[in-house]
């Protein structure tokens, strides 16, 4: 699924949510929000994609979706992303600008 597709689609996200939604540096990577665990349908959601920069993707990777099971909460994943928003920001999801299309 990481292909010449996601690539296109991964730039044209990164040049519109040019920031990391967790801590406001520049955004360098497309997070699945719920990760998508090999579900073709879930990766391309345009409406599952944040915008982070590499050291909160590592982070969210390692505390969050390495132990997410299919039907799981990611309540814990959007709240340690709210802690890390400048205080009295908190989630909002309407920050980052969904594409219309996935290819």
């Amino acid at each position: 699924m990481y292909n010449r597709t996601w690539e296109a689609y991964r730039l044209r996200f990164l040049a519109i949510n040019k920031e990391c939604y967790a801590c406001g540096k520049p955004a360098e990577v497309v997070d699945h929000l719920k990760p998508h665990k090999g579900d073709e349908f879930l990766f391309k959601k345009t409406d599952n994609h944040i915008p982070l920069c590499t050291v909160c993707h590592n982070t969210v990777t390692t505390l969050f979706d390495r132990r997410y099971r299919v039907g799981d909460s990611i309540t814990k994943k959007i709240e340690w992303l709210s802690r890390k928003r400048v205080p009295g920001t908190g989630w909002d999801f309407k920050r980052v600008k969904v594409l219309d299309r996935y290819e």
